[in-house]
């Protein structure tokens, strides 16, 4: 059997991975050059987490990290997410038949300036590169799919993969099929040709969630463990509405201009599906439908994990996708200017998304530096307080430095609270990351104890009458133990 050919064009696939790298650098290179490590991140090492990583399914991530190595720079860790990004849009362009230099670009900008990429790396940067590798995983099972009436095989060995990676990998791949379908669609496919690869489709996400499953029992019953996932959903109307109205939420240096930008956007894309030349007129409004009416659905599907979805997918940035495969396949008299609109428009949204995410990451870098100020001010208070021993000592930190009354909001950053990975004011953001920030950031001995005891010892009427941080008191012994209120 004769092997398909992976890329039509190899030069086009080369200067699309080219773009990648160049918007994605634009956009993200602070945060990979300085120190932005926030929230759950402050815990360098990945590989610590490997049992909540295979409770929550992500079984895959722990083997990964014994690859990569549990603790990584920034800089690495971009490396790493460059280069997922690199081989992913090179095949997105080729699945949905984007051949235009102009639409290829504004497809990078469109996936590489997407705010889901800036929450991810402001707040989990320690596990980003194990999230971007699901996207050319997803990309080359969809590439299998489309490219024999057997590849769905392999197909699903891969969407497996990513599923186990990421959780939201499966709307990625529904979303990313559904518009290459329709794209096959547009350019002439039979409905019985469509109708078989729905099906190949079908088999392929149920073997998928198959070997995903064998694969999540078979590592916890290696690390003797207990999935501790849930499935999250919302209501259908809610599900549909959910990924739209991100495309004009605030995410976005333009705020005002982004409503405008992306309702001009979206008319383009409706225009061109009633522009598509070889397709009559119910395959075009077909095409629009499933545009509207399944693609917001397909890439904002239920969440089987141990935690709610996040704010923002990467599969959201498929909707700006669908008009760039739109605009592509237009041929009538306007169609150049059309195509010459969508991809200025996305460019726009694009220098947008740059000058927001360049702005995410400052911000994260100083709250950075502000928690190490602070917390280093609340060691030496607690190294003054007479027969404590550093590593010896029971301690119990009640308190965040994020609810500290000294903790005040950066002027000038408030725009950027809209995406909730940049609404906090320091980079320890609740109990569970101080033990990694003591540990691993400031690399200082503290010996903590259980959340347990001290959920109890807050109920102490001793601990609930100190005062908070600065104030004298703040540091003091109950019992045999020095407890650190940081907030009131």
């Amino acid at each position: 059997m004769k092997l398909p050919v992976l890329f039509r064009d190899r030069r086009a696939a080369r200067q699309t991975a080219l773009f990648a790298l160049a918007v994605f650098f634009c956009a993200h290179a602070f945060c990979f050059f300085n120190l932005t490590y926030s929230g759950p991140s402050v815990s360098l090492n990945a590989a610590s987490s490997a049992n909540q990583q295979i409770e929550g399914g992500l079984f895959l991530q722990p083997v990964y990290f014994s690859l990569r190595g549990g603790v990584a720079s920034p800089l690495f860790t971009g490396l790493i997410a460059a280069l997922c990004l690199a081989a992913a849009l090179p095949m997105i362009a080729e699945l949905l038949g984007i051949g235009s230099a102009a639409l290829r670009l504004a497809l990078c900008a469109a996936l590489c300036c997407h705010p889901s990429l800036t929450a991810l790396f402001a707040a989990q940067l320690h596990v980003a590169d194990a999230v971007c590798l699901s996207l050319p995983l997803v990309c080359a099972g969809m590439l299998c799919w489309r490219a024999h009436r057997l590849g769905f095989l392999p197909g699903a060995a891969l969407l497996a993969a990513a599923m186990a990676l990421d959780v939201h990998a499966a709307s990625f791949a529904m979303g990313l099929a559904l518009l290459a379908l329709l794209a096959s669609l547009a350019d002439g496919m039979t409905l019985r040709c469509a109708v078989l690869r729905l099906l190949h489709l079908a088999a392929m996400t149920l073997l998928a969630t198959a070997l995903y499953s064998i694969g999540l029992a078979v590592m916890l019953r290696i690390a003797d463990l207990e999935a501790c996932i849930e499935l999250y959903a919302q209501g259908l109307a809610q599900t549909w509405l959910y990924p739209l109205s991100t495309l004009f939420a605030p995410l976005t240096y333009y705020a005002a201009l982004n409503p405008v930008l992306r309702a001009l956007l979206l008319l383009a894309g409706g225009w061109a599906a009633l522009r598509l030349p070889k397709a009559g007129l119910c395959r075009r409004l077909l095409i629009l439908a499933a545009c509207v009416l399944l693609l917001p659905l397909a890439v904002n599907l239920p969440v089987v994990s141990a935690s709610p979805a996040d704010q923002l997918r990467p599969a959201y940035a498929l909707i700006d996708t669908a008009v760039l495969m739109l605009v592509s396949r237009m041929s009538c008299r306007c169609a150049v200017p059309m195509r010459r609109t969508a991809a200025a428009l996305i460019a726009i949204l694009g220098v947008s998304g740059v000058i927001f995410s360049n702005q995410v990451y400052l911000k994260k870098n100083l709250e950075f530096e502000s928690t190490l100020s602070f917390m280093t001010r609340v060691v030496d208070r607690a190294e003054d307080t007479p027969g404590y021993q550093p590593g010896l000592t029971p301690v119990a930190i009640v308190g965040t430095p994020e609810e500290s009354i000294v903790a005040a909001r950066l002027e000038g950053f408030d725009h950027l609270t809209a995406l909730h990975a940049a609404s906090n004011t320091r980079a320890v953001t609740s109990s569970d990351d101080m033990v990694g920030y003591l540990w691993e950031i400031m690399g200082y001995p503290v010996n903590l104890i259980s959340d347990y005891d001290r959920s109890l010892l807050e109920e102490q009427d001793a601990v609930r009458a100190m005062p908070a941080y600065p104030a004298e008191g703040c540091c003091a012994f109950v019992g045999d133990v020095l407890v650190i209120r940081l907030s009131p």
